[in-house]
């Protein structure tokens, strides 16, 4: 090989079309499967915070009841 062949194989990389396309195809299959994740994430964390929160206010007027009860 002459030295310039080389610089122009070893810039081409080794991957071949086909594998580029193939690898290509994975990413966009994971950006699609992150952005259905996402909303359902999002939901069920807002869901957890406001049952937390109803939990903490039933508690309060639990504890409220039982005080003013003893």
């Amino acid at each position: 090989l002459a030295a310039s062949d080389a610089g122009a194989a070893s810039a081409s990389g080794v991957l071949t079309e086909a594998m580029v396309q193939v690898i290509q195809g994975g990413l966009d299959s994971v950006v699609a499967t992150v952005g259905q994740v996402i909303p359902l994430v999002v939901g069920a964390s807002i869901s957890l915070i406001a049952l937390t929160a109803g939990i903490n206010y039933a508690l309060k007027k639990v504890r409220g009841v039982v005080s003013k009860a003893s």
